[in-house]
């Protein structure tokens, strides 16, 4: 499982918390901004362009924390005959 990979005092990019919660990268940023997931939120530039964007991190410890919370066992689901 890549939950035990998680260093708790590192950070995570948006990028590299992908393959962890297993969710898309769009997905990942709206659950920081409803405030479900705890991150560092800092504005950046780069060196060759004006334009100052949203750098996000997020701690491997608020990782852990927020799989441990809403990991949850789903029952397969049971094939249904459609009444025609």
């Amino acid at each position: 499982m890549l939950l035990l990979s998680v260093q708790p005092e590192r950070w995570y990019t948006i990028n590299d918390s992908v393959p962890i919660l297993g969710w898309a990268r769009d997905t990942i940023i709206r659950l920081i901004d409803d405030g479900f997931l705890q991150a560092q939120i800092k504005p950046r530039r780069s060196n060759r362009s004006k334009r100052v964007f949203l750098c996000r991190q997020i701690q491997g410890c608020e990782l852990i924390r927020f799989v441990k919370d809403n990991l949850s066992v789903q029952e397969p689901r049971r094939m249904t005959r459609r009444m025609v």
